[in-house]
C-alpha cells in the first residue's frame, strides 16, 4: 500500500538524514504471491550464497527473496490498509477494531 506517513532516514547517530518522497514508498503486506518455481529457485540461490559465506541482505519478506535471487521485477499491488501486521499489543487492539467493524457490516 502506498505509505501515508512521512518516513525519515536516520544517520548513525539517530538524527534525520533525509526525507524520501512518499510517492515512491510502499508499506508491504502479506500474504505475497509468486510462482512456485520462481520462489523456490530464489530461495535456493539465497541459501547457496549463505552457505558459501557470501554477504546477503537482511530478508524481511518473500519479495526480497525474489529480488535477491532472480532478475524478476516484483509488481506492487494495492491491498487494504486494514490488512495490518499484528506484532505488538497495540496492533492487536487495532485489529480487534477492524474485526468489530466487519462484523457490523
Amino acid at each position: 500500500m502506498p505509505v501515508k506517513d512521512t518516513i525519515k532516514v536516520s544517520d548513525e547517530l539517530g538524527y534525520s538524514a533525509n526525507t524520501p518522497d512518499r510517492k515512491s514508498l510502499w508499506q508491504i503486506q502479506t500474504p505475497q504471491c509468486f510462482e512456485y518455481d520462481l520462489l523456490a529457485q530464489s530461495y535456493d540461490k539465497l541459501f547457496s550464497d549463505m552457505s558459501c559465506g557470501k554477504s546477503v541482505p537482511a530478508i524481511t519478506d518473500d519479495a526480497m527473496i525474489v529480488e535477491y535471487g532472480s532478475d524478476t521485477k516484483v509488481r506492487l499491488i494495492e491491498g487494504s490498509y486494514e490488512n495490518i501486521k499484528v506484532t505488538t499489543p497495540e496492533d492487536m487492539g487495532i485489529a480487534e477494531l477492524f474485526l468489530k467493524k466487519r462484523r457490523k457490516m
